[in-house]
């Protein structure tokens, strides 16, 4: 039974992995499911054997972003206690666990879990600058960040990037996924040049040390690229998405999810560069894809038509826009949640277009309901609820509302000041709109 069941378990595990990797996350929810419910009859939940199954499995869910699916298996590995070396790596599996707990609305406990394992870290080395320190207060960042604090999630990763550079190198895995994670942080403060400017650091390591092709560089491209995009540079972005797309219809298909994700970025980057025929046009085709493979109310089927309705609206079609931003918020609400983070981004974006087209009572329901929303999900200074509450401003302005405009325009003054400095270009632009309203009065 021992080494036959063994063998059975790490297979059926490397088939869950398999499963992830063509994109099939129902049969490797499956393999998951069978694999839990029976690890008492194969070898037992603390056998090394079954953690390190376990562990393989856990690694492929949380590289797909399936974290939900990889707790219950990092449960398995990280609570059982060990002694060191014994061929596993106890505390980075408690540390993927407290990042799992982070990306699954849980940031409180993964923040104890991680200090936890710092102490413990400290303690054995006398210092956190080691790569497991460094994972681990990587893993802090993003856990902080996800508690709805950026600015010092971003103040955490500065000082985890300089021991990564000193320690591991710049074009080091670990090195790149604490750069990720920091351009993450600026990217949630509202930051973008600073997270521009750490990726294109980055992208001169990688290509100087790695090469161009290299899959890290690759990587660290296409974040530079959607960096360009939300900072309002898109044009220099569309290069970068058109080599993906044509990348993964070699490699993958045209129907394949992550071919069809690479055709909705580059139609979202013509759109975002003002390129409105070309965006709607690949915005449509990746419509169809979506809807005809993952269904009318997939949720990421809901996405394309979100992005698909501001396309329509920056290309004059007015009637469509708000017809399909009409549908996206209902069919939203009623799949996803009233108060889940895409419904509040089809409450924004269709507010945004309803205040443009002067319908301003109802615009300010609807970004009022977004800013709500996104201040009890992200926090009151991240760089979404920051945009929220200064269209809510914006239109309250427009109604003669001048004390409530400039109330929320104070706001967004004070916590940027707080998280960007007195002197960054948001900072200066909320000063600027607050004196306006205040001159108002």
């Amino acid at each position: 039974m021992g080494q036959h069941s063994r063998l059975s378990l790490v297979w059926r595990c490397d088939l869950g992995a398999a499963y992830l990797d063509t994109g099939d996350m129902a049969r490797a929810v499956a393999v998951q499911t069978e694999i839990l419910a029976g690890l008492d009859n194969v070898v037992g939940t603390g056998h090394t054997t079954t953690l390190l199954a376990c562990a393989t499995l856990a690694d492929a869910f949380v590289s797909k972003g399936a974290y939900g699916h990889a707790i219950p298996l990092l449960h398995q590995v990280a609570t059982v206690d060990r002694p060191p070396g014994e061929g596993m790596n106890w505390s980075h599996y408690r540390g993927l666990l407290a990042l799992c707990y982070a990306k699954t609305g849980r940031p409180e406990a993964a923040i104890s879990l991680i200090e936890e394992c710092l102490h413990d870290e400290v303690r054995t080395h006398k210092h956190s600058a080691t790569l497991q320190g460094i994972r681990l207060r990587c893993f802090l960042g993003e856990a902080t960040l996800l508690a709805g604090n950026p600015a010092r999630a971003a103040a955490i990763l500065r000082t985890v990037l300089a021991d990564a550079l000193e320690v591991l190198g710049p074009s080091n895995p670990d090195t790149l996924v604490v750069t990720q994670s920091l351009a993450g942080a600026y990217h949630s403060i509202g930051d973008l040049e600073a997270a521009i400017r750490v990726l294109r650091w980055a992208l001169v390591a990688c290509e100087r040390n790695l090469g161009t092709t290299h899959l890290d560089t690759a990587r660290i491209r296409q974040l530079l690229a959607y960096e360009q995009v939300e900072s309002g540079d898109a044009a220099p972005a569309i290069p970068v998405y058109e080599e993906i797309l044509r990348d993964r219809e070699q490699t993958h298909g045209p129907e394949h999810v992550e071919t069809l994700t690479a055709l909705f970025n580059l139609g979202y980057t013509h759109w975002r560069a003002g390129r409105s025929s070309r965006g709607v046009e690949l915005l449509e085709q990746a419509l169809q894809q979506h809807a005809r493979i993952f269904g009318e109310d997939d949720p990421e089927t809901l996405m394309v038509r979100n992005q698909l309705a501001g396309a329509y609206a920056q290309a004059g079609k007015v009637d469509r826009a708000l017809a399909l931003y009409r549908e996206v918020l209902t069919q939203r609400e009623l799949v996803i949640g009233v108060d889940q983070l895409p419904t509040l981004v089809t409450l924004h974006d269709f507010g945004r277009v309803l205040a443009d087209l002067g319908q301003l009572d109802e615009a300010a329901k609807m970004v009022a309901r977004s800013l709500v929303g996104r201040e009890a999900e992200l926090g009151e200074a991240h760089r979404l609820t920051l945009a929220s509450r200064h269209l809510l401003a914006s239109i309250v302005e427009r109604q003669g509302e001048l004390n409530r405009a400039a109330s929320l325009f104070q706001t967004n003054l004070t916590a940027a000041e707080r998280t960007l400095g007195h002197n960054h270009p948001t900072t200066v632009n909320f000063r600027r709109f607050l004196a306006r309203a205040r001159g108002k009065l």
